[in-house]
């Protein structure tokens, strides 16, 4: 039995009438993975796993999964959080990222978060209630400095033929590398080509690359001379808190 056992994470999104369990915990057997388990009245709608090469076997390592786990736990929260089309029957979680193992009912689902966190007492249940909130669109504008934003698709087509060519007249060296770029965020899911979450900072001060996971933007900003650090800006404004 191995003495390294990092601490696990729980949420408890709710959305209305709805309530959805979010649980993410490190196990060794029969094999080394992390699993983040989403759970609705009971039963579990997907589990999505990461094998690990071995067992945890030194603080060092602990410490790397513990960062795993809270990444992995982040960006599922995230998924549920702001899609605002799930319904009980539609779960937004790609399918790349979904074990193959059964689903399984879960008679008493209160004695599962029990069970849960008694293999670990050091887990922290955060409860979110979720209400609407405004469009990406809308949450850019709050951002003072913002110029134009471009929007496009996982495959690096712009939503406007004029706004292409109005980036690739004002960034024509960032225009002719947008894939490259985009690539930043690896894609997560082959069929939907949906991409990992995040902010890279372009230019500095200038233009921004944002992934919000089904699509894309470009940001570009111009300061009004007080010092504003627009990346976290942006993180907080897309993601609610900054995002690593």
């Amino acid at each position: 039995m191995t003495n390294y056992v990092p601490a696990g994470k729980t949420s408890i999104i709710r959305r209305g009438d709805l309530s959805y369990q979010l649980q993410t915990e490190y196990a060794y057997r029969p094999y080394p993975r992390i699993t983040t388990t989403i759970l609705h009245e009971g039963q579990v709608l997907k589990k999505i796993e990461r094998k690990l090469d071995n067992a945890i076997e030194s603080i060092e390592e602990q410490n790397r999964v513990q960062d795993i786990i809270q990444s992995q736990h982040n960006e599922v929260f995230r998924l549920l959080r702001d899609d605002y089309t799930i319904q009980k029957s539609t779960h937004v979680i790609p399918s790349s990222l979904i074990s193959e193992q059964p689903v399984e009912k879960i008679e008493k689902p209160e004695n599962v978060q029990k069970e849960t966190l008694s293999q670990n007492v050091k887990d922290d249940i955060e409860i979110v209630n979720v209400t609407e909130r405004k469009s990406i669109l809308e949450r850019f504008s709050s951002i003072s400095g913002i110029e134009h934003v471009y929007r496009i698709d996982n495959s690096g087509e712009f939503k406007s033929g004029s706004a292409q060519k109005h980036f690739r007249k004002d960034f024509k060296n960032t225009y002719k590398i947008i894939m490259e770029l985009l690539d930043i965020f690896p894609i997560l899911d082959h069929e939907t080509l949906y991409r990992k979450s995040g902010v890279y900072e372009v230019e500095k001060d200038c233009l921004y690359l944002i992934s919000q996971g089904r699509e894309c933007f470009f940001i570009s900003v111009a300061p009004d001379g007080t010092h504003v650090n627009y990346e976290n800006l942006i993180k907080k404004c897309v993601f609610g808190t900054p995002i690593c």
